[in-house]
């Protein structure tokens, strides 16, 4: 494996990595979304991410206007086609 060698300033050494870490945070930012939405399931925090609402409106959604949700083992799930539908149905 062929090595390279640079001499930099110690400032442009540390621009350099500041940059390279936040475009390593992008990268895994966008990675994070795709992954998100490839999915047909999500988790009650990943349906309010996915959705950008809090928790609290969720829960309010599923109480006040019988959003369908998912319950097994005691964990509870959304289907992404049926927050479209709720979001649909609420169009005005």
């Amino acid at each position: 494996m062929a090595k390279l060698s640079l001499d930099l300033s110690s400032d442009l050494e540390e621009e350099l990595k500041i940059l390279f870490k936040r475009s390593a945070r992008e990268v895994f930012n966008e990675m994070s979304k795709q992954e998100l939405n490839s999915k047909s399931y999500f988790n009650l925090t990943e349906a309010c991410e996915w959705l950008s609402i809090s928790q609290n409106t969720l829960s309010k959604w599923i109480s006040d206007y019988d959003l369908p949700v998912v319950r097994i083992a005691g964990k509870k799930f959304i289907s992404k086609e049926s927050l479209i539908t709720f979001m649909q149905n609420h169009e005005k």
